[in-house]
């Protein structure tokens, strides 16, 4: 293989690892987000259930 085949077969895999690596990094960074995301929403979620839950107790009571 001559020395300018060399070159672009390594130019041409340089560039799919950084894209692949681009990919990866990208997928990693939404999986966070989105757990983060949904560990919020629950959060939400269990704060009215137990608003809720302290409304309907003291509405019992009364």
């Amino acid at each position: 293989m001559p020395i300018l085949e060399v070159k672009h077969c390594l130019k041409v895999n340089a560039i799919r690892n950084e894209s692949k690596i681009r990919n990866i990094t990208n997928s990693i960074f939404i999986k966070h987000f989105i757990s983060y995301y949904t560990e919020q929403k629950f959060s939400i979620f269990n704060s009215l259930v137990r608003q809720t839950e302290k409304c309907n107790y003291s509405t019992q009571n009364i």
